[in-house]
């Protein structure tokens, strides 16, 4: 199966009709569909080669339960009804980038614990609600970048299992976390390219 579209659909509620895939090769991407507020017909989803939630009314991600490799990307952008990403407890791998960007009203990674390598880079960006890493101790590596900029993060406690990143680290405009703990956290990571830490709490 190839990759599959679902967007710009203003009446579309639900996804039961995708609910029978099990494993797909290709793409999914869910975007500008503002009734649809979960992704319960995804609740078989075992394994796909990139899923892109971006722009849409979703409050859950529940119906992710399945879900434990992502080939390419995991793309949750502009999602502000979800809360927290409890929905993902499988998943173990990211074989592309993982962005969880802009997302208003998300206040906690927890769900996310099985997650151990993000192959490309990880954008956790512009999350003004979310005020911890707990989620996040199960991650071991991260292939690219690792940016965490403009979050209401307070500590990086959960990362501290975090043992590589492959490109740059990016720890910038925070408003709420200390730049010496960003400092001292960082300098428990072996880093391959450049580290940016500004912008953060004194």
């Amino acid at each position: 199966l190839g990759s599959l579209f679902v967007g710009s659909n203003d009446g579309l509620k639900d996804l039961e009709g995708l609910s029978k895939i099990q494993e797909m090769e290709g793409e999914i991407f869910v975007k500008l569909n503002p009734q649809l507020a979960d992704v319960e017909g995804l609740r078989n989803l075992r394994r796909v080669g990139g899923l892109y939630l971006k722009h849409n009314g979703i409050a859950t991600l529940s119906g992710l339960s399945s879900l434990e490799t992502v080939d390419t990307n995991l793309d949750l952008e502009d999602n502000d009804g979800i809360s927290t990403l409890e929905g993902l407890s499988a998943l173990q791998r990211v074989g592309g980038y993982l962005d969880i960007n802009n997302s208003s009203f998300l206040e906690s990674l927890v769900g996310m614990e099985k997650l151990s390598e993000v192959e490309g880079s990880f954008f956790l960006a512009r999350n003004s609600k979310l005020k911890t890493t707990n989620g996040l101790e199960g991650l071991r590596t991260v292939g690219g970048d690792f940016w965490m900029d403009a979050n209401g993060l307070q500590e990086l406690d959960a990362l501290h299992g975090l043992q590589k990143i492959g490109g740059d680290l990016w720890i910038r405009y925070n408003l709420s976390l200390s730049t010496d703990v960003a400092a001292d956290w960082a300098a428990t990571v072996t880093v391959g390219g450049n580290q940016q830490i500004l912008g953060n709490a004194p």
